[in-house]
């Protein structure tokens, strides 16, 4: 069983990556939010029990049946929670420099 608090984001190699403005990615509160929970919980590996064992030919469908037929919850647990995208921005690349105006080696001359 794990201890609660044993995973903790800010301990998190992203997680402090993000808070020092990495390449410039700056997240919103949601953003932030979602990871720092997601991490938190120790869900990085996978998002349902189908991932880590894949439900054998029809037992997922016949489970659903089984929920509503008795009376269980309602919900899919292993559908996808149709969450929005993150917002993030990032500031935009650097323009590259170059060095047009100046001679090349061969050009110069003098010292």
């Amino acid at each position: 069983m794990l201890v609660p608090g044993e995973f903790l984001a800010g301990t998190s190699p992203l997680i402090q990556m993000l808070r020092k403005n990495h390449h410039g990615v700056q997240l919103n509160a949601e953003a932030l939010d979602r990871l720092v929970t997601w991490i938190d919980l120790n869900a990085p590996c996978h998002g349902t029990w189908n991932e880590v064992f894949p439900v054998p030919d029809g037992a997922h469908q016949r489970r659903l049946e089984l929920r509503k037929l008795y009376g269980g919850p309602s919900e899919d647990a292993e559908a996808d929670a149709g969450l929005s995208s993150a917002v993030l921005s990032a500031a935009p690349p650097p323009t590259p420099r170059t060095c047009g105006s100046l001679p090349s080696p061969m050009q110069r001359t003098g010292p």
